[in-house]
């Protein structure tokens, strides 16, 4: 979507796919994820960093980077049009 543009880290996904939630890049993960929850939208943050043991993070700086810039967003099926355009609208104001 155009108001993703430059957060989505995928181009395209096939059309059977019904994904977990929509994974967002973002530089500020936390302020965009309070900004969210006080319009009432829910996110998730997977896999965080911290999951992996000290001694080897260092070994893996791309798999920090993503835990630290990885935002989803809510893809159930509960949501209609409507509370998607609500999450951009929301994410883009």
């Amino acid at each position: 979507h155009k108001k993703l543009s430059g957060m989505n880290p995928f181009n395209s996904l096939p059309s059977e796919a019904s994904p977990l939630g929509y994974p967002v890049l973002t530089e500020k993960r936390e302020a965009l994820q309070q900004k969210l929850l006080d319009e009432g939208v829910e996110t998730l943050v997977h896999w965080p960093g911290y999951l992996l043991p000290e001694e080897v993070r260092s070994s893996f700086p791309d798999a920090i980077w993503l835990s630290e810039h990885l935002l989803t967003l809510p893809t159930h099926d509960q949501l209609d049009e409507s509370d998607i355009r609500y999450v951009l609208d929301c994410i883009s104001s």
